[in-house]
C-alpha cells in the first residue's frame, strides 16, 4: 500500500495546493496519512516468534494451535 500512496503524494499535493492555495492543505494531508500509518503499526501483529517460512504452507492461520491428538 505504502508504494501506492508514496507515488500518489505529489499528485495529491498538487491538487490540494491547487484547490486551496495553501501548504497548510498538504501538511493536513501529510498528517492524516501519518495518523493511518501509526494506527496500523499499532494493529499490526508481531512476528518475531513467527517462522515465516511455515506462514500459510497448513493452511491454517500462523499461531494456531497443533490438532490434538488420541
Amino acid at each position: 500500500m505504502s508504494r501506492l500512496a508514496g507515488s500518489l503524494t505529489p499528485i495529491i499535493a498538487i491538487a490540494l495546493y491547487r484547490q486551496f492555495g495553501t501548504g497548510y492543505a498538504i501538511g493536513a494531508y501529510l498528517a492524516v496519512m501519518g495518523a493511518i500509518s501509526l494506527v496500523a503499526t499499532l494493529l499490526a501483529k508481531e512476528t518475531k516468534s513467527v517462522d515465516l517460512a511455515e506462514v500459510g504452507q497448513t493452511g491454517e492461520p500462523a499461531g494456531a494451535a497443533e490438532p490434538v491428538r488420541p
